[in-house]
């Protein structure tokens, strides 16, 4: 048994977190997990887990990271550190803001096991969220003794800097296979975040135009209240309102069955780390069409089990989901490629491979 620390923004919400949370239940069973958790906005229960902390001031910090960096690293060194001394960690787990402190950690304890698990794809971290900070980036790749990515793509990627790059996909969280869709309804189902930029929902707008009249696509998801205020002038702008249905964060049986009573799943994603949701979907034999990236990319495995469209190319995603919706039976061709393809992604599998490493 080993003592595990993953540090982490929030256990509650986002794919980040929910995987975070999924993965550390599964190693709970074998050794001692504790998350520092960074965001004390969460409200659920973490049985069995040793939750350290509840700290604002690195989650006010990180969300400043630009103007902040310094700060933020004194500040987190000490917190991170000091938990990892205390409850003599083993492993720790670094991810989002928290991959640039493995030098600090290393400097402080030279035989701790530091993993960056890289929840997002190499692009947009070293193009964009992590741009500014490329080097540092690196430099926490140097020190640490692995690398975890999601894809194939990241994979080549990160390994242009490391010889300790893993791929480990992530696991299905939410199994929909005794409750599998009957493609019957009119209904194409997305869940998302309520972020227009990163899920490409200005693309979805544009769908929605080209859809039949008595189809609907719904919207499951959270955001901030500025992101949920532009998401809805946004659909209003476009004249959508009728065609774009948004129902807000859904958990347990709600989200089962906004799943179960579609026939098509869509994403218009940008980028995606792994694209999460894509395996939720395709476990209830959702047929898949999603705009190309990293993470659609290897789920369907460019396109081998999910139709993949050029990034950005509103036009074509719209013939393929009209070519759908009126071809039943190319929906049950995509539902048995959708439920074959989701077996790749069990738990029992990705968790030996976490087991390796750990």
């Amino acid at each position: 048994m080993k003592n595990i620390l993953f540090v982490v923004d929030n256990l509650a919400i986002g794919g980040l977190q929910r995987i975070s949370n999924f993965i550390g239940k599964e190693l709970l069973k074998k050794h001692s997990v504790s998350f520092l958790i960074t965001d004390s906005t969460f409200s659920v229960e973490y049985s069995g887990f040793n939750v350290i902390k509840k700290n604002t001031v690195i989650s006010k910090i990180s969300k400043r990271f630009s103007k902040t960096h310094l700060e933020f690293i004194i500040k987190s060194k000490t917190i991170v550190n000091s938990t990892i001394y205390n409850k003599k960690i083993q492993t720790v787990v670094l991810s989002n803001w928290s991959l640039f402190l493995a030098p600090l950690i290393r400097e402080r304890f030279p035989t701790i096991n530091i993993i960056l698990w890289m929840h997002n794809s190499y692009e947009v971290y070293f193009n964009n969220y992590f741009k500014d900070y490329k080097r540092l980036l690196l430099e926490s790749m140097k020190v640490s003794d692995k690398v975890v990515c999601l894809t194939n793509s990241d994979l080549r990627g990160y390994g242009k800097y490391s010889n300790n790059v893993v791929k480990i996909n992530n696991p299905l969280t939410f199994d929909g296979s005794e409750n599998k869709s009957n493609l019957q309804a009119n209904l194409i189902s997305l869940t998302c975040r309520y972020n227009i930029q990163h899920k490409g929902l200005d693309y979805l707008v544009q769908v929605a135009k080209k859809i039949p009249k008595k189809w609907k696509i719904a919207v499951a998801g959270s955001g901030t209240d500025e992101e949920i205020k532009g998401v809805k002038q946004l659909i209003k702008d476009n004249n959508v309102q009728d065609s774009i249905v948004l129902l807000g964060a859904l958990r347990g049986e709600e989200l089962l069955n906004h799943y179960k009573n579609s026939s098509i799943y869509i994403m218009t994603s940008r980028w995606e780390g792994f694209g999460l949701v894509l395996t939720e979907a395709m476990s209830f034999g959702l047929p898949i069409i999603a705009f190309e990236n990293s993470g659609s990319n290897e789920v369907l495995d460019n396109g081998k089990y999910g139709i993949v469209v050029e990034q950005g190319n509103v036009e074509e995603f719209s013939r393929e989901l009209n070519r759908m919706i009126s071809d039943y039976d190319l929906r049950k061709k995509y539902s048995e490629k959708s439920l074959e393809r989701v077996k790749d992604f069990g738990i029992n599998a990705i968790i030996s491979q976490w087991e390796k490493i750990i």
